[in-house]
């Protein structure tokens, strides 16, 4: 019992670290966009919770000294 334990402790560790990426959501649509990028609205695939998503364009924010 108590190895099992263990087991299931160290998937839920390892599930906690897990990244999040761009790949883990559905983009629905766009809400607003801005000088430095784009404001998305967005479904987690694996909850199907919505998210608004911020998407930054790096070259902006560098060329700009952000």
């Amino acid at each position: 019992m108590m190895r099992n334990l263990e087991r299931k402790e160290t998937e839920y560790m390892r599930l906690q670290r897990r990244k999040i990426g761009i790949d883990d959501f559905e983009q629905l649509t766009v809400i607003g966009k801005g000088a430095f990028g784009e404001v998305r609205l967005c479904r987690a695939k694996s909850t199907g919770e919505i998210f608004a998503m911020k998407k930054l364009k790096k070259s902006e924010m560098l060329s700009r000294g952000q």
